[in-house]
């Protein structure tokens, strides 16, 4: 008895952390997995010399540091803002975000660290680069996550309850679930037994060309892709809905989206790679 109770407050401490998580350790996993398949030799060389592991292993060492002297003001990296200068579904203009909450945002940091190291890694020391990796690997997996897209909802009433870090009422088996902590299960609420090679081989089934379509723009063009997903997903899970009682066809709409959005992760993060370290 006292096993089965110890067991039931392991697993509950363990979702408790993953609360906190865009996608939980599993789906950053699973997006890193994905990336690493798509590197060329040069970049999988040069990203094992600075991290010392994979690009799955360090998937979440953002999150672990995130409230550690030295890491807190990188809180916003986690998030994509959708601000409306690039207008990216054309229903929230109202929204002002000031510039400095802009170049807090997952998508400018992406593109900063981009450029940096594509231009100046070799000048940089190892643990400068090693880190900036990290964050890559980490920011492109937050901003494809449906629940890290802040949106603003003054003229949505249906999205009343969606904040900046889309805490969207919603239930699950009964209980009190949200919009965020739906994410942050998504492996265990679709395909709780399987393995990180088995979501590998669902999600990652595009063709090169189709790829390279993925990969197109920048991380601004990414974010607005997104964003059009995050309004998408609102209609196939409506608040209030019992995520654990989806019908088929809601439940397989959101399927595919989770597959779209993790694949198109890992191959914008390979992309980037790539780019940064070619010979």
């Amino acid at each position: 008895m006292k096993k089965i109770l110890l067991f039931a407050l392991v697993v509950a401490a363990s979702l408790s952390v993953q609360s906190a998580k865009a996608w939980g350790g599993p789906g950053h996993t699973i997006i890193g997995y994905i990336a690493e398949q798509h590197l060329t030799p040069e970049a999988k060389a040069k990203c094992h010399h600075y991290l010392r592991h994979t690009l799955a292993y360090e998937a979440s060492w953002m999150d672990n540091w995130r409230y550690s002297k030295g890491f807190k003001g990188t809180a916003h990296w986690h998030i994509g803002y959708a601000y409306p200068n690039r207008q990216y579904t054309g229903d929230f203009r109202s929204q002002v975000l000031k510039p400095e909450s802009v170049r807090k945002s997952a998508a400018y940091r992406i593109n900063e660290f981009h450029e940096q190291l594509r231009t100046s890694f070799k000048e940089m020391s190892d643990s400068t680069v090693q880190n900036k990796i990290r964050f890559l690997i980490h920011m492109l997996g937050d901003m494809h996550c449906p629940a890290h897209v802040a949106i603003p909802i003054e003229d949505k009433p249906t999205y009343e309850e969606t904040t900046v870090y889309n805490r969207y009422r919603l239930k699950y088996k009964g209980k009190k679930y949200s919009y965020h902590s739906m994410w942050d299960n998504i492996t265990n609420i679709l395909h709780p037994k399987w393995k990180v090679t088995e979501w590998r081989a669902a999600a990652d089934s595009y063709t090169p060309k189709q790829r390279a379509k993925v990969c197109r723009g920048d991380a601004n063009d990414w974010l607005k892709g997104t964003t059009k997903e995050v309004v998408r997903s609102y209609k196939i899970v409506p608040r209030d809905t019992d995520v654990a009682t989806l019908s088929d066809s809601d439940k397989r709409a959101l399927t595919e989206m989770t597959y779209q959005q993790m694949a198109y992760a890992g191959y914008r993060l390979a992309y980037i790679l790539n780019d940064v370290f070619k010979e």
